[in-house]
């Protein structure tokens, strides 16, 4: 920590910090890019396993009755 404080302040010129954290930074986005695009994906996933009609119909109107098979 004494280290990065020193760098940002100008004591130490560190050679490549800058790189180092642009890339840190570049994949740790992309990580979280991709943890969201699974974390939706398994959201997706949950609601179908639950198996619940996408509408439920509370009356007909005008319509016959459905006809039971056995």
């Amino acid at each position: 920590m004494a280290l990065l404080l020193r760098a940002l302040t100008g004591q130490i010129a560190v050679q490549g910090y800058a790189s180092m954290m642009v890339s840190i930074f570049f994949i740790g986005g992309l990580v979280l890019i991709v943890q969201g695009i699974v974390g939706v994906y398994v959201g997706k996933i949950y609601a179908e396993a639950r198996r619940r009609p996408l509408y439920v119909v509370a009356e007909t109107v005008g319509l016959p009755p459905p006809e039971i098979r056995p």
